[in-house]
């Protein structure tokens, strides 16, 4: 007997999919949302924060299984924001990836080289992961985190591993909130370093190897303390007191 073959599911539908589910998520959050219909849409998603007047632009990409979101840099709108759909089986929670469109844009090689390959460029899920961007609904609520305040980045590093170093904080501190004091911002900041680097700042070291940082050339996958002390950590604690939230406890 003859095997059947497995009917290939439209790419349409999926896609359809994945914007349903994404305005449904805005919609319980508080946020209007509105899909766009047609055949070759610049815009997949309009939504609307009724607490902030803000709006937004949304692209949805969606994909039933993991695999590569088929995404360029080069097609990315750094005004837009995108929400990566994974729908997974039926029965499985679906997975959402909540990334600004000028995260996209002003550091394309964080997404891996593949979101920038000339011939099929994408963006695996796995990335996504690593980089926070699961669930992180926040940047529709206007709600700003810890995270945003590694925003943008800065002008010069100290050494190339910095960059590294900077990235991964954003990523771990994108869902949560600024501290409660202007002093914790320190405090948490040099106390993620020692976890990342395996090395306090304060330990009088001219620079720290990471090798995961490592991508080739002269520095490359050292860290700066001295960076970190006199040029970050005051950066982030300037943008802090500039939140207009912002009621220091001490």
């Amino acid at each position: 007997m003859a095997k059947k073959k497995r009917k290939r599911v439209d790419g349409q539908i999926t896609g359809l999919s994945g914007e349903l589910f994404v305005a449904a998520e805005l919609l319980k959050r508080g946020i209007q949302a509105s899909i766009t219909f047609g055949n070759a849409k610049a815009i997949d998603l309009l939504a609307y924060n009724p607490d902030t007047e803000q709006s937004f632009i949304v692209q949805v990409k969606a994909l039933r299984k993991k695999n590569f979101f088929l995404i360029g840099h080069a097609k990315v709108n750094p005004g837009h924001s995108y929400v990566f759909v994974l729908l997974n089986a039926p029965g499985v929670h679906t997975q959402f990836y909540i990334v600004p469109g000028r995260d996209l844009h002003s550091e394309p090689e964080l997404f891996s080289k593949y979101f920038s390959d000339e011939k099929m460029p994408g963006i695996h899920p796995n990335v996504l992961d690593a980089l926070g961007y699961e669930n992180a609904w926040g940047h529709f609520s206007g709600e700003t985190t810890f995270g945003d305040l590694f925003w943008p980045k800065p002008v010069q590093w100290g050494l190339r591993g910095d960059r590294y170093l900077w990235f991964e904080l954003q990523a771990w501190f994108r869902k949560q909130p600024p501290p409660a004091r202007s002093a914790d911002v320190r405090d948490a900041i040099t106390s993620k370093i020692t976890d990342l680097i395996g090395h306090s700042l304060d330990e009088g070291l001219e620079s720290v190897y990471v090798d995961r940082y490592d991508q080739g050339g002269m520095s490359s996958g050292h860290v700066d303390p001295e960076f970190w002390i006199n040029k970050a950590i005051p950066l982030i604690e300037s943008r802090y007191l500039a939140l207009p939230s912002h009621q220091d406890g001490e």
